[in-house]
């Protein structure tokens, strides 16, 4: 689909695209606090914005279509909506609003005598982090009858959040740029997350109004499947008698030290049928390798010293494993565009005619001074707050490490599920004696679990995304960074706003989701904060930490060296460093279902039948995503809540 550069961009399709980005970003937190716990931005997938698309392509487009063929919108202005709505996604759930408001305002609502947080976390964090605890009461309790809502005592530490987090995201989207034409063209990675758009945009030869993936019975086949067993879940909990389909089981194993999961996600099936074979089985093989392991140290009862630390799925030793696994993807990535940011220099300092930055949404020279610039913002940010400098550059880096490693993994296996085992907050506590992070350095580093922990999708990856979708969309990229950018800020404007008026009209501890706005959340993660600050950690309990974190660089080292060395090896390295993540605990299954189909299609088929065979995987994908819409409308209708549908994988 070739298309001429800039047709994309019009006024109309920005503003259809603020619309839309913002209709993600307020719709996200009132499905997760009134309706159900399952979010449809809540990961990688953006499952929002892709049912945004599907009913523009198949329902809003083909009607504007009818009544005059000028109010359509064509391929690219649908692919600039689209790219604006997955920017916005990234914001209102996992990503960072629904952790941001409920912990800042959580570590005043929450504090205790018993948890001392109101002695040695609070008395740390500059006031204008943290609205106040009546503020704060308001949000969890809701306001009283006739009292007005306290929305001005949000808008300082909302203001205060937001100065961070543009320089942390203006500094991805810089990183983002740097390794566009490495990622894209040079290692030609698969960007599976960016197929299903693009087909469905995709216009008809004949100039037909509806695109021909939707013509395509096999697509529709796949589509019902997914969709009528989603469905069966939803009728099921209106209806007990109407039997719902067992989409997720598990097994004890390891003398019932440990559960084995076995859930069928038909998003991960469908997206995994779209991988290289040698990345789909290092997907699954290494989350089994990884339960082998786990459950062999919990029988012979092996662990380092020391707590587990949050969000460190399998155990201490994979944890710090995975970190250094994750540095390692990153600096070999570097290793091997070496060439490439060699140009990328050139360019930046001596503004090279031979390189070519003109399809870049920032020039070479914004991208590196945006890097170093914004990143030294951010630390004076952060030592600002209250992080000496030493431990604020560990934290950065590790963020950066993280942010960036997700994102190449996402470019690469992008089943849409991903998360760090261990998160930058954690390594750096670690990685410093404590006397050199101190009470106030802490306190900061919870704070920071806001952006940098439980994140299931990033601005990063979604800029990635967006970046390799343009190659079709062909949308002038300076004004294409304008669109993201503007459907950001509304993202975390809309977003709040929703988030805070629910709180401030039914009070967030009501909510549907839980670990967010019922304390687990927050007093896991300000709970492991105040044990470092009682318990700082000693040299027996990070060194081994630390000695994990380098035998982890070193296996990713050899894997990838292997990779690159040997065509024969057959296991690839982008499954190790999220080998043991929750998130694999509930896709290892369909990835292994996709694995197992494809290579049957392909050794006894052939590649035309796999080639054919592909809308019917994509199908899928949009029925599963179009169902937990559809579903999330009529229990709004309905006012049904708990009706607790698994989207992606829960």
């Amino acid at each position: 689909m070739e298309m001429k550069r800039g047709n994309g961009f019009s006024r109309r399709a920005f503003l259809a695209g603020c619309l839309f980005a913002l209709g993600v970003a307020i719709t996200e937190p009132y499905s997760l606090m009134m309706i159900q716990p399952y979010g449809m931005s809540a990961d990688f997938i953006a499952g929002a914005a892709v049912v945004g698309l599907f009913l523009l392509a198949l329902l809003i487009n083909p009607i504007l279509s009818l009544i005059n063929r000028r109010l359509a919108f064509n391929s690219s202005e649908l692919l600039l909506i689209y790219m604006m709505m997955l920017i916005a996604s990234a914001i209102p759930s996992w990503g960072l609003m629904s952790i941001l408001i409920p912990l800042i305002s959580g570590v005043q609502y929450f504090a205790t005598p018993e948890n001392r947080w109101g002695e040695l976390v609070l008395p740390h964090l500059k006031p204008w982090l943290t609205p106040d605890l009546n503020t704060a009461t308001a949000f969890f309790e809701g306001t009283s009858a006739g009292a007005a809502a306290p929305w001005f005592g949000y808008l300082r530490p909302l203001a205060a959040w937001l100065l961070l987090l543009l320089l942390i995201y203006f500094v991805s989207i810089c990183i983002t740029v740097i390794l566009r034409k490495q990622w894209v063209e040079n290692e030609k990675l698969v960007f599976p997350l960016t197929i299903l758009p693009l087909e469905m945009v995709r216009p008809s030869e004949g100039g037909g109004r509806v695109p021909p993936f939707f013509k395509n019975r096999l697509m529709w086949l796949g589509f019902a499947i997914s969709f009528l067993i989603l469905s069966l879940n939803g009728l099921h909990y209106y209806f007990p008698e109407v039997p719902a389909p067992v989409l997720l089981n598990s097994v004890r194993i390891f003398r019932n030290t440990m559960s084995l999961s076995f859930f069928l996600s038909f998003p991960v099936l469908g997206l995994a049928y779209l991988l290289n074979l040698d990345i789909a089985f290092s997907l699954w093989l290494f989350y089994l390798l990884g339960v082998l392991e786990t459950g062999w140290l919990n029988i012979v009862g092996f662990s380092l010293p020391g707590p587990l630390d949050p969000f460190a799925e399998g155990s201490i030793m994979a944890s710090f494993r995975a970190m250094g696994s994750m540095i390692t993807l990153v600096f070999f990535g570097l290793y091997l565009a070496r060439q490439h940011l060699a140009n990328v220099l050139r360019k930046a300092f001596r503004n090279d005619p031979q390189v070519d930055d003109s399809d870049e949404i920032l020039s070479y020279r914004t991208a590196i001074l945006g890097l170093f610039i914004g990143s030294a913002l951010i630390l004076v940010w952060l030592t600002l707050h209250g992080l000496p400098l030493l431990p604020a550059l560990v934290f950065l880096f590790a963020a950066l490490v993280v942010l960036t490693g997700l994102s190449r993994i996402i470019c690469q296996a992008g089943i849409g599920f991903a998360r760090s085992i261990n998160i930058p907050p954690v390594f750096t506590t670690y990685s410093l004696p404590s006397q050199a992070i101190g009470p106030a350095g802490y306190s900061l580093l919870g704070m920071q679990f806001s952006w940098s922990s439980d994140i299931r999708t990033t601005v990063m990856a979604s800029t990635a995304n967006s970046l390799k979708i343009n190659e079709t969309g062909r949308i002038r990229p300076r004004l294409l960074f304008l669109a993201l950018l503007a459907a950001l800020v509304l993202a975390y404007a809309g977003a709040a706003w929703m988030m805070l008026k629910v709180g401030f009209e039914h009070g967030a501890i009501n909510s549907q989701q839980s670990w967010f706005f019922r304390g687990s959340m927050i007093r896991y993660n300000i709970g492991y904060i105040t044990d470092k600050i009682l318990h700082p950690p000693t040299r027996d309990i990070i060194m081994p930490r630390l000695g994990f974190t380098g035998v982890g660089m070193a296996a990713m080292g050899v894997l990838m060296f292997l990779r690159y060395r040997f065509l024969w090896w057959p296991i690839h390295y982008i499954g190790f460093p999220i080998a043991n993540s929750y998130m694999m605990s509930h896709a290892w299954l369909s990835i292994f279902l996709a694995w197992l189909l494809k290579s049957i299609i392909l050794r006894y088929a052939g590649p035309k039948v796999y080639q054919r065979s592909i809308p019917f995987f994509l199908g899928l994908v949009l029925g599963q995503l179009t169902a937990g819409g559809v579903w999330l409308i009529i229990d709004f209708i309905t006012k049904t809540t708990g009706n607790k549908l698994p989207i992606g994988i829960g």
